[in-house]
């Protein structure tokens, strides 16, 4: 008996639902490995320990693109709000980035800044 006929369609979207990607129609019940007892009833519709798999929430400054999108309006915003008092944590979270991400694009258009300057007569 092949492992498909074990799983019905609730059980794709149970917690305990297992299934191999590169290997089409292996899927399973991994309610042992996450309880460490046998499951108690049969596999598929006539499931008793059902659990809905949890809902994933990703955090919205993790969701957020890289760095294209610090621009130079971007930039010269942060140093402004940074010149004005605020710290580098106040700032970020105004500007919805991490504190290191902004440290790290104000230092290098600072760097950007000195290079240009240097290479004036």
């Amino acid at each position: 008996m092949s492992a498909t006929n074990l799983v019905s369609e609730r059980c794709k979207s149970c917690r305990y639902y297992w299934h191999i990607n590169k290997a089409p129609g292996y899927m399973g019940c991994e309610y042992i490995l996450h309880t460490g007892s046998h499951r108690p009833c049969p596999p598929g519709d006539a499931c008793t320990v059902y659990r809905k798999k949890p809902v994933i929430v990703r955090h919205p400054m993790k969701a957020m693109p890289g760095p294209y999108r610090w621009t130079p309006s971007r930039i010269r915003r942060a140093e402004l709000l940074l010149a004005e008092g605020l710290t580098y944590r106040e700032v970020a979270e105004k500007m919805g980035t991490t504190r290191d991400a902004l440290r790290h694009a104000v230092e290098r258009a600072r760097k950007k800044e000195r290079e240009n300057a240097a290479d004036l007569p």
